[in-house]
């Protein structure tokens, strides 16, 4: 899913599409985010600050990403 796009049945469905990817990330073992760009890795952190120390959180990036090794 992807959560940043409205969806097209209006307002309440984006909301409630929102609501359901929160409740996902809430019970989700793991977090994998696939973008090392610069919204990936500001999205990475604030997951890795909000739940890091009882998710692991994964960035996959590629070898031309923004972030060194």
């Amino acid at each position: 899913p992807v959560p940043w796009k409205p969806s097209l049945d209006g307002y309440e469905a984006t909301k409630d599409g929102l609501h359901k990817i929160q409740e996902q990330v809430k019970s989700a073992k793991s977090i994998v985010l696939g973008g090392a760009g610069p919204t990936g890795v500001e999205a990475a952190a604030e997951l890795g600050f909000e739940y890091g120390k009882g998710k692991e959180i994964t960035l996959v990036r590629t070898p031309r990403s923004n972030i060194e090794e």
